[in-house]
């Protein structure tokens, strides 16, 4: 999966810097039109590079997103790099000087995993919670935990290894619900070879697999997204392949689909959409929920040929709705692959990977108007320094500052951590 995306996409990114009160107004005149024109523009905001890997003991290739701490420190994991070139799990914290400084937490080895490409997940007791691609005692990927030891050390706990029987190849993090249980998924291996979605019992972590996907069926299969819980205990998710099999080559377009738990243990899949193509295609990345209950995503390929944004909304006779918010391509940007996030007030923020004006991917903004369309805006373009390829999703903070990674080229640059303020 990883190897296609960096064979896909040419990267290179540029700085937008701070301008004058003057000059802002001038921008800020101009930029109007284009929202009359083309319903895209670009909004002045100041980005800000805030550590850049070396794929040194430091890290390399952030492929995913940061969370946060109570305290505002930054926590993520990176691909490559470490003591065995293999992936860390590290730290970024103000310096009290204005900049960022680095930790890392944890460099794997391959036998307790390598290649971390999920995001984290903290418990209530700071505990961190992740997934390896590959290695631990099968070399098809593991589950892990972080404790911290109060000396400012961290501790590496094995939770599972994937065996293939029970899935492999885990591209996405781990989620837990109030009784300390994790849910994940793995993107192939299983019953039926499509991957599965599974359970670690929280004490034990004893792994259920809850459903096998079939990779000949119509129920999706490969996965690469979290899961997401509701306040039921039902599951939601995307299978990149899949549904209806007359689309997307024959191989299916990929779904979204609701696992829920049934009273004899075992769980029930219900597809809550399958995608044609023309609404989308190649659903890569996490699903999120708005207070009304409304699941909102993003499609890879799909709509335009670039992606679409797209909203689910339940129905009262248990079916779902799909709303198509917006279809990628031209200056917006193209193949968003991780997942939109809100702020407070209601505006949904992504990335891309592709096209910006130069083909170097965008970070966007899409605010509701009121009458269910909405009007993008973007917030910055990427060239390449230190590297664009923006894998992993945004998190936001109460000040609406924007903060994500990029995965650099893997000729000159290897990512790179980096704040917006809009």
């Amino acid at each position: 999966m990883h190897l296609a995306k960096l064979n896909f996409f040419e990267v290179r990114s540029f700085v937008i810097r701070k301008i004058s009160r003057q000059a802002a107004a001038i921008v800020a005149l101009v930029l109007s039109s284009c929202l009359v024109s083309t319903m895209e523009c670009r909004a002045v905001t100041t980005f800000r590079t805030l550590y850049t890997f070396t794929s040194g003991n430091d890290g390399g290739r952030p492929y995913v997103g940061m969370i946060f701490d109570r305290a505002g420190n930054l926590y993520g994991t990176a691909y490559q790099g470490g003591t065995s070139n293999v992936g860390v799990v590290f730290e970024l914290a103000p310096n009290g000087h204005g900049g960022w400084s680095e930790s890392v937490l944890h460099s794997f080895s391959g036998e307790d995993g390598s290649m971390p490409d999920g995001v984290l997940v903290f418990d209530t007791l700071g505990n961190l919670y992740g997934t390896t691609l590959l290695g631990g005692a099968y070399g098809d990927g593991t589950v892990f935990e972080l404790s911290p030891n109060g000396d400012g050390t961290w501790t590496e706990s094995i939770l599972h290894s994937f065996n293939g029987a029970d899935g492999f190849a885990p591209e996405a993090g781990v989620i837990l619900d109030q009784a300390g249980d994790l849910y994940g998924t793995a993107s192939g291996g299983g019953t039926h070879n499509g991957g599965v979605a599974f359970k670690l019992s929280h004490g034990t972590w004893t792994e259920t697999v809850l459903h096998s996907f079939d990779k000949n069926g119509t129920d999706g299969y490969q996965l690469s997204a979290t899961l997401v819980l509701d306040k039921h205990g039902n599951l939601y998710g995307t299978t990149v392949w899949g549904g209806n099999l007359n689309n997307c080559t024959g191989a299916g377009c990929g779904i979204v689909f609701r696992l829920s738990p049934k009273t004899n243990g075992t769980w029930k899949e219900t597809i809550l959409h399958s995608f044609s193509g023309n609404d989308g295609a190649v659903p890569t990345a996490p699903l999120i929920f708005d207070k009304g209950g409304n699941l909102y995503g993003t499609t890879q390929e799909g709509g335009n040929r670039f992606g679409t944004v797209f909203e689910l909304s339940p129905n009262s006779d248990g079916s779902w709705t799909e709303s198509v918010l917006l279809l990628f391509g031209g200056m917006i940007g193209a193949y968003p692959q991780p997942a939109v996030v809100f702020d407070q007030m209601g505006n949904l923020y992504g990335t891309t990977t592709g096209d910006g004006g130069d083909r170097n991917g965008t970070v966007f903004e899409l605010s509701p108007n009121g009458n269910g369309t909405w009007t993008p805006t973007v917030l910055h373009s990427f060239s390449n320094r230190p590297g664009s390829l923006a894998l992993g999703g945004l998190i936001v903070d109460k000040h609406r500052k924007l903060y994500g990674t990029t995965a650099g080229n893997d000729r000159k640059t290897f990512g790179s951590a980096f704040q917006i303020i809009p």
